[in-house]
């Protein structure tokens, strides 16, 4: 198997996961599954509403954690406060 890439073949290069408590979630991934910290930022809500497609304001504090290349992406789990079910459940890959 060759390193390319077909159209066929799937690849992404993160997870996004909404938590409840974001201290808490950062320990767990940092001391638990030995992920370590990489950055983190609070995103504008204009690009990251039409991303996620969900209304503003969006409030993403986003925390990335690394291990063996996958990158975890933290969210808090209250981000999507007052938008429908299918809004507040979009995870994106």
């Amino acid at each position: 198997m060759t390193g390319d890439l077909s159209p066929e073949q799937t690849v992404f290069n993160h997870v996004g996961i909404c938590v409840t408590d974001l201290d808490r979630s950062k320990r767990f991934y940092q001391e638990v599954l030995q992920f370590r910290y990489w950055w983190e930022l609070d995103a504008p809500d204009e690009g990251t509403s039409q991303l996620l497609e969900i209304p503003p304001p969006v409030g993403l504090h986003a925390v990335y954690l690394v291990r063996d290349g996958l990158v975890l992406a933290d969210r808090p789990a209250g981000l999507a406060v007052g938008v429908s079910a299918q809004a507040r459940d979009h995870q994106h890959a």
